[in-house]
């Protein structure tokens, strides 16, 4: 019995888990919980390998942006490139302007790409959303996303759960 914990944060090796690593630990796994309960997740997650646009083209019209956040937040600590592309085929498609079923931008995916890339990526998606958008919000936000004497925004990104339980998912620096 001396591998059993005898304090919530202790560790059988006598470490103690701080509140950092707790908040990682617990976004972990909520994602990992909440893509077992996902239908469109899990194909995601045990699919064969296709393209980042095929990925989010096949998600469903329904909630497609929350879909996306997940999905993204899911891949993020092991395949932060595989994520990040996943992200930006996100945001091409919805600022396609075939596209008929997206109503209003997608607003926290563009907030999420900029806050898990780095200045370079920060650029390139200030000059996207430039080029193909006249949306005035998102236009305001590639003003913010290219000024480089912008302070780093908090690494801490919040969403909710599929029972609108608020996460926290600590985005570790690009």
């Amino acid at each position: 019995m001396s591998g059993v914990v005898t304090d919530w944060s202790e560790l059988p090796d006598g470490r103690s888990i701080g509140r950092r690593e707790l908040l990682v630990v617990s976004a972990a796994t909520a994602a990992t919980l909440l893509i077992a309960g996902s239908d469109p997740l899990t194909r995601l997650v045990t699919a064969p390998v296709t393209s980042p646009a095929d990925m989010v083209r096949a998600f469903p019209k329904a909630r497609w942006d929350w879909t996306v956040e997940l999905a993204v937040l899911h891949r993020i600590d092991s395949d932060r490139n595989g994520a990040l592309a996943l992200l930006w085929a996100a945001l091409e498609l919805d600022l396609d302007p075939t596209q008929k079923w997206r109503l209003k931008p997608a607003l926290r995916l563009y907030d999420l790409f900029a806050a898990a890339s780095d200045t370079g990526g920060r650029l390139a998606l200030a000059e996207l959303v430039r080029t193909r958008s006249t949306e005035p919000a998102l236009l305001a936000r590639a003003t913010l996303w290219s000024d480089p004497a912008r302070s780093a925004q908090p690494r801490l990104w919040r969403t909710v759960g599929p029972d609108q339980a608020p996460l926290g998912i600590y985005l570790t620096p690009a």
